[in-house]
């Protein structure tokens, strides 16, 4: 029960200052890796641990890694979306970095699919 409320209190801290800076970003006051950063240093300094900028994103960087790991292809969505383009054109849109996001693709086998 400890747990599961202290839990909740982490997501909230997080969620918080997650909205925040993205309003911030969507605003062009921010950029994206900025927004990476200030959400963690300042979740993180409301449960009094300090990290700098230069943590924040070495933190992002592990964290996304083990994101990409787990990303798979779902062979069987791929090969209906190859039937698919046979008979009406199809695209995909993504948001983030092109780099992350060409990763991502890459990853699900969908540069199979949608050709650039």
């Amino acid at each position: 029960m400890l747990k599961s409320y202290h839990s909740k209190i982490e997501n909230a801290v997080y969620t918080y200052y997650d909205k925040k800076f993205w309003l911030k970003h969507s605003r062009g006051e921010i950029t994206l890796d900025e927004l990476r950063q200030l959400r963690l240093i300042e979740s993180l300094k409301y449960f009094k641990k300090n990290i700098t900028a230069k943590e924040a994103h070495e933190y992002f960087l592990a964290f996304f890694a083990i994101i990409i790991e787990h990303i798979k292809p779902n062979i069987a969505l791929n090969n209906y979306l190859n039937e698919l383009k046979k008979y009406v054109n199809i695209g995909i849109l993504t948001n983030g970095k092109n780099l992350e996001q060409t990763t991502k693709i890459a990853r699900l086998e969908l540069n199979k699919v949608f050709e650039k």
